[in-house]
């Protein structure tokens, strides 16, 4: 099965047990996890999909995409790909609608600073307005490199900002520094016009088209916004099999390698054929699709067996979100998922979904779970980061799955029960628990509010790496 599928309840509600557990951590491989540039990309090439490039430059930003984006700040990155999947408008107004989420960091600022005094002659009132509307001489500038990552900024300030004629060379020497990065001239021209607004109109006018199966990037933190499938990140070419009967592993008549099916077998799992991949709508073994994301079309490559350069193009979801009708999203601890079919398990009844690459066992919105000396069974998923989606006195525990059981009733930054086990849920807040008992002494523990590192999930504090699970991207408030 999927390593995505693979979901113990142990791990999903004891933290500490899953630590050191490859097999049944409740959570996705790393890799399997798009990047904010990789889902800009995505929700780019959906757009030009099923939107049509409305100019030239368009499709090349969407071609070069992968090296563009490389160039590019992580803010900036969502804050565009949270208006495109939103519907807000065309490419080129989303790239100029990127801009409302940045504020210039310490590299801008030095830049400013060094093009202010060698280029600008110490303009008064220069670097205070550099980012601003308010000078109209800087201000393409400040946009033009507002976007960047700290790296590249300083290599623009390097090259650039020097020398008499610095203030009308700038750009040039800008678009010059980009295409070091191999990125055609082309493509480069079109991004500098698109970030400083004087990209070409398209034919017709701007025009605004909705795409459909997204929406924003999710919500930061219990009650947030939640997101539409489509700018998430997903279980991609990382994506495995679990522990059962890998390739070389000695597994039962009928796994991968040399001995799995042909082409056209019957098969639940990527492991049954001898090309790696089984086909979850027609459950036979088909041709691999891709070995990386990039082939997918803006969808996910998924490997069913670990180890095989070989996998099958799945769609993206978010938690509940962006599936068909007769699909569940399985997803990864910060919420990122993939499409599975349905099963026929019902809520919190028995399921096979753990055994099977293709199927998640149970009925729509239900996954199947694994459970220390007991049967797995179905528990509905829930949007741990947002919304959340449990009913009937269930809570929504990290993992996004809703637990039956109780947890500990301690409130964040309050001691849990000394006989609660380590990792436990707590911190009851309305259909959640948004804590996790940790160890802070031999003899005590404390209610620890859980959190994205890259997110915006603490009420107090920040989201610190401290629980081992960075690699996932999860932390804990400090």
């Amino acid at each position: 099965m999927t390593h995505l599928l693979r979901l113990s309840f142990a791990s999903l509600v004891l933290l500490p047990l899953a630590c050191s557990s490859s097999d049944d951590a409740g959570s996705a491989n790393p890799s399997t996890q798009l990047t904010p540039g990789e889902r800009l990309c995505k929700s780019l090439e959906t757009y030009v999909n099923e939107c049509g490039a409305a100019t030239p430059c368009d499709s090349a930003l969407v071609t070069d995409c992968s090296s563009i984006v490389d160039l590019l700040s992580e803010p900036f990155l969502d804050g565009v790909s949270e208006c495109i999947n939103g519907g807000e408008g065309s490419m080129t107004s989303c790239l100029g609608a990127g801009f409302g989420s940045l504020t210039p960091t310490q590299a801008h600022k030095e830049l400013a600073a060094a093009f202010c005094s060698e280029c600008a002659f110490g303009a008064p009132g220069c670097e205070a307005a550099f980012f601003s509307e308010d000078n109209p001489d800087t201000a393409i500038v400040g946009k033009a490199i507002l976007p960047f990552s700290d790296s590249l900024v300083s290599q623009v300030k390097e090259e650039c900002a020097t020398g008499l004629a610095c203030a009308g060379t700038f750009l040039n020497c800008t678009q010059g520094v980009l295409a070091k990065r191999a990125i055609p001239e082309s493509t480069v021209q079109c991004l500098v016009d698109n970030l400083t607004g004087q990209a070409a109109p398209a034919e017709g006018g701007e025009q605004t088209c909705v795409v459909d199966g997204t929406g924003g990037s999710g919500g930061n933190g219990q009650g947030g916004t939640g997101g539409a499938a489509g700018s998430g990140g997903a279980a991609g070419s990382g994506g495995s099999s679990g522990s059962a009967g890998a390739a070389g592993g000695g597994g039962n008549g009928g796994s991968a390698g040399s001995g799995g099916g042909p082409v056209g077998a019957d098969c639940t799992r990527g492991e049954q054929c001898a090309s790696h991949v089984c086909d979850p709508d027609t459950l036979r073994c088909i041709e691999p699709e891709c070995d990386s994301s990039r082939y997918c079309q803006g969808d996910v490559c998924v490997r069913q067996v670990p180890g095989a350069d070989a996998g099958y193009c799945a769609r993206s979801c978010i938690v509940s979100q962006g599936c068909n009708s007769g699909q569940t999203c399985v997803a990864d601890l910060q919420g990122y998922g993939i499409c599975l079919n349905d099963g026929q398990g019902g809520h919190l009844g028995a399921c096979s979904g753990v055994d099977s690459d293709t199927s998640t066992g149970c009925i729509q919105g239900h996954l199947c779970i694994e459970r220390p000396g007991e049967a797995p069974w179905c528990m509905r998923s829930c949007d741990y980061w947002a919304y959340g989606g449990c009913t009937n006195g269930e809570h929504c525990v990290i993992g996004g799955v809703c637990t039956p059981e109780p947890g500990d009733p301690a409130d964040v930054g309050s001691p849990c029960d000394p006989q609660t086990e380590a990792g436990a849920p707590c911190g009851p807040l309305n259909e959640f628990y948004i804590g996790a008992c940790v160890a802070i002494s031999s003899s005590e523990q404390e209610c620890t509010q859980l959190c994205r590192l890259d997110g915006d999930d603490c009420f107090q504090g920040t989201c610190e790496d401290i629980l081992g699970y960075g690699d996932e991207g999860l932390g804990a408030c400090m």
